[in-house]
């Protein structure tokens, strides 16, 4: 059995791995383990596209603003850079409505951290 991390080259075998994810090979790192039969075993470490720093004056908080800034983010990171799938975390209910009245729904899992 051997680990090892996938060189960019190769990430397209990861299309018949499990759920045949297939990251970004330069924004993330996937590591195997092999033998005979092929993959085994996959981890994949990715930097998902989330949403954070939303701020809006005081006295705009009650218009559209928010609203228009978020459909220019959805907007370009689509058209632009190709993004597919975007998060947002929210610890406070008030901002989690709002995200779900955008269309965002919770996805019903924890986010776990590790230092290293």
């Amino acid at each position: 059995m051997t680990i090892r991390e996938l060189e960019p080259g190769e990430f397209t075998r990861l299309k018949t791995v499990s759920d045949g994810i297939v990251p970004d090979p330069h924004t993330s790192v996937a590591v195997v383990a092999e033998n005979e039969e092929g993959i085994v075993g996959r981890i994949l470490a990715l930097q998902p596209v989330h949403l954070e720093g939303t701020w809006v004056a005081e006295g705009k908080r009650s218009g559209l603003l928010a609203y228009r800034m978020f459909k220019f983010m959805e907007s370009t990171l689509k058209d632009k850079y190709g993004v597919s799938y975007l998060l947002a975390f929210s610890r406070d209910p008030v901002v989690t409505g709002y995200l779900e009245r955008l269309g965002y729904r919770d996805m019903h899992f924890s986010v776990l951290a590790r230092e290293l």
